[in-house]
């Protein structure tokens, strides 16, 4: 699997398009980041007039549309809360297949913020994974990274950092190319081995 931070962020000849699903602050922060390094974003969102808006705040070429719209990023963000992401998801369906699905959400339940809304032993990656088609990966990121720092590329000052959870290794290579700060990551095969662990930096290969 390619480094998803270099695909996402890295500056390379050929630009690696990105479909964010979602117009609100966390679409923002994401979307902010990629254009920095120079990567063609586009933005679907149920609402299309705000999908527009948002595009048009980034600018450099944003693109929009609406959520009815076939994601042409091979990266695929659902920046949207665990229920819609799951609907999303379903609706696309084959769509998907072959794409990097990225979850960000936390499935907090709202109601109450005192519980999860999935099952123990489970989590919303997973749940995500098994609605996506076949060819399709999922891979969790951006949940612990706030919309502000993320539109500011640092955090009182220091680098930011983007945790990444995955069911394969990502290839640590060419990380002097990341526009990103270094990435934190862990990746397991299953839930009955223990999680490999990963660190990044500038001189990673």
């Amino acid at each position: 699997m390619k480094t998803l931070l270099a695909r996402l962020f890295g500056k390379k000849k050929t630009m690696t398009d990105i479909t964010i699903i979602g117009n609100g602050n966390m679409a923002r922060g994401i979307a902010t980041r990629a254009v920095a390094a120079g990567k063609k974003v586009e933005i679907l969102g149920q609402d299309g007039a705000k999908a527009q808006t948002l595009a048009g705040e980034l600018g450099a070429d944003v693109t929009h549309g609406t959520a009815a719209s076939a994601p042409q990023g091979s990266i695929v963000i659902l920046a949207v809360p665990f229920d819609a992401a799951k609907s999303v998801v379903t609706a696309y369906g084959n769509q998907l297949a072959g794409k990097t699905i990225v979850d960000i959400t936390n499935p907090v339940n709202f109601d109450t913020f005192d519980s999860l809304v999935v099952e123990p032993g489970s989590s919303a990656a997973e749940e995500i994974a098994a609605l996506a088609p076949a060819g399709a990966s999922v891979v969790k990121a951006f949940n612990t990274t706030f919309a502000g720092t993320l539109v500011a590329g640092e955090s009182g000052g220091q680098p930011l950092d983007v945790f990444i959870a995955a069911t394969t290794p990502p290839p640590l290579r060419q990380w002097a190319t990341l526009s990103a700060p270094p990435v934190c990551g862990r990746w397991w095969s299953d839930r009955s081995s223990a999680p490999g662990s990963w660190k990044a930096s500038s001189s990673s290969s």
